[in-house]
């Protein structure tokens, strides 16, 4: 949440997408994956085409979460009807080329990156089936002084001195049951508004870098053309559109490309000048054709 939509308030962290619209479901560290399904169901049905679902969760073994049938069904879904889904490639450091379910599920599967290179992060998995890669290591976001393992609490006052452990409030949300700030925030102890971290990684980090690149494409998109725009173009575009843009202008992985690939990492701003170019010089431009789904050589 903090990656994506951190406000832009002169302290703490910036978020990629500050103005966006978001909501989340909190889940049980031991999170029955039949539920997820009907979460993602339930979330696509509130959802319109060109918004997005984050799934921050893998399955056993470290594995992506559409190892899961009932899931990769749920996304399929999601997908056909135009929502962008994020999920992570998993952090088991191993090939997932032989373990997932036939075709692509229509997700957009994340592998993660070193800092400051295209070097696959020691743990991130990877295989052909991963699309882009974003960076698993030391990410600064906003943590909580209940947040543990890798998060850490850098940044939590300047005075010093540690924030007392808070018990972690676990909650299993109902399907229709999700959300959204900012009253759900009303509870919140006053010194959770202050806790950062410099810390977060693995392929859960590297998922919303890559998606707030994503979402910022969406969003120039649809400034370019608003609903109702003379053109008709549609003000939104597709996933699989959406990806090819990133794949067609991302940065190139730096090592191992062969033998563990990650696919490539996206450069908003190449992306950007893509989308507004007219490669084919037939009077459109890419990011319109794209929207339009017609496919160019």
């Amino acid at each position: 949440v903090g990656i994506l939509v951190g406000q832009h308030n002169g302290f703490g962290i910036n978020g990629i997408i500050p103005a966006a619209q978001w909501g989340y479901v909190a889940t049980l560290q031991n999170f029955p994956i039949p539920l997820l399904s009907t979460l993602v169901n339930a979330t696509t049905v509130a959802l319109s085409s060109g918004d997005a679902i984050l799934i921050e969760l893998q399955s056993a073994g470290f594995l992506p979460i559409e190892t899961s049938l009932s899931v990769y069904d749920a996304i399929q879904v999601a997908a056909a009807n135009g929502v962008i889904v994020v999920e992570p490639a998993g952090n088991g450091a191993q090939s997932i080329n032989n373990v997932l379910i036939g075709q692509s599920s229509g997700a957009i599967m994340v592998g993660a990156r070193y800092q400051g290179s295209a070097q696959p992060w020691f743990a991130t998995n990877h295989g052909a089936r991963v699309d882009l890669f974003g960076q698993g290591e030391s990410v600064a976001t906003t943590s909580a002084s209940r947040a543990p393992g890798n998060f850490g609490n850098d940044y939590c006052n300047t005075s010093g001195v540690p924030i007392p452990q808070i018990p972690p409030v676990q909650q299993v949300f109902s399907a229709n049951h999700f959300l959204w700030p900012p009253a759900s925030f009303a509870a919140m102890p006053a010194a959770e508004n202050i806790c950062y971290t410099g810390k977060f990684g693995g392929t859960s980090s590297a998922s919303p870098v890559v998606l707030g690149a994503l979402l910022s494409m969406q969003g120039i998109h649809k400034n370019t053309y608003p609903n109702g725009n003379p053109a008709a173009v549609p003000n939104f575009i597709r996933p699989q559109p959406l990806l090819s843009i990133f794949k067609k202008t991302g940065y190139a992985q730096e090592s191992e490309a062969t033998t563990r690939p990650i696919g490539k990492g996206p450069n908003l701003e190449t992306a950007i000048s893509h989308y507004f170019a007219d490669y084919d010089v037939d009077g459109h431009s890419n990011g319109k054709e794209a929207a339009m789904g017609w496919v160019r050589t």
